[in-house]
Order: structure tokens, then sequence, then C-alpha cells
């Protein structure tokens, strides 16, 4: 009877061995899972900060091209109120040019 007592404690210790061994291996598999975590949140920290910043560029360009385009409008605007003026004027020349050709006729 004592025979059997002692192989039933020793396999008893093979469980406790065994039982230890599988907590040591779950306990660096969290500490490597805990470190993943951490380096993927860093990872995902720094790729939000420059999303971030490409937003912000991104703002700062519509804004300015935004401002362009308002300032080429303008100009586009004052071009044909010059273009206007001058035929226009270009009229009013060709118009008084006849009317003193008219009176150079006149007073033949």
């Amino acid at each position: 009877m004592n025979r059997k007592e002692v192989r039933g404690g020793g396999s008893r210790r093979g469980n406790d061995t065994d039982m230890r061994r599988k907590e040591k291996e779950n306990r660096e598999l969290q500490l490597e899972l805990r470190s993943e975590k951490e380096k993927l949140n860093s990872t995902i920290i720094k790729y939000q900060r420059e999303i971030n910043e490409i937003q912000a560029q991104l703002l700062d360009e519509s804004q300015m091209r935004t401002e362009l385009q308002m300032a080429l409008d303008s100009r586009d605007s004052d071009i044909e109120q010059l273009r206007n003026l001058l035929q226009s004027i270009s009229v009013q020349s060709m118009d008084s040019a006849s009317a003193g050709d008219t009176e150079g006729q006149t007073n033949d």
C-alpha cells in the first residue's frame, strides 16, 4: 500500500510541476501580450499624430488655394472691366474720328 501512495504522490508532483510550468508560460505570454499592446498603442498614437499633421497641412493648403482662387477671380474681373473700358474708349475715339471726318467734308 505504501507503493501506491508513493506513485500517487509522484503523479501529483508531476501535475504540480506541469501546472507551474503552464502558469509560468501563461505569465510570459501575458507579458508579451502587454508589450505588444503597448507597441501597438504607441504606433497608433504616432500615426494618429501624423494624420492630424497631414490634415492640418491639407486645411492650410485648401485655405491658401481658396484665397488664391479669389485673388485670381478678382484679377479676371479687373481685366474684364479694363477690356470693356478700352473697348468703350476705342469706340468713342472712332466716333470722334468719324465726326471729325464728317465735319471736314461739310466744310469743303
